[in-house]
């Protein structure tokens, strides 16, 4: 039995499934503020692994498909 790294079981992970990514929102002066603090991916059984570089506050989570092309707005609502 081959066992894997971190890097090298998220780098197979990335190519076999989808990429999503990982908000937490803070809302300030009427205001959503979006900002990306990880990503998660799609597991073979529709379950989500979620790799987190910050710790929101909230405590919620906004998980989207991520898309190169679109990148919330900053101090906008989504």
């Amino acid at each position: 039995m081959t066992m894997l790294n971190d890097s090298q079981s998220m780098g197979a992970a990335v190519g076999a499934v989808a990429r999503k990514a990982v908000y937490t929102v803070t809302e300030r002066n009427d205001r959503s503020w979006w900002t990306k603090i990880g990503v998660a991916f799609v597991n073979k059984d529709g379950s989500l692994t979620v790799r987190l570089d910050a710790t929101p506050i909230s405590g919620v989570l906004q998980i989207r498909d991520e898309d190169a092309t679109r990148t919330p707005r900053m101090g906008g609502h989504q």
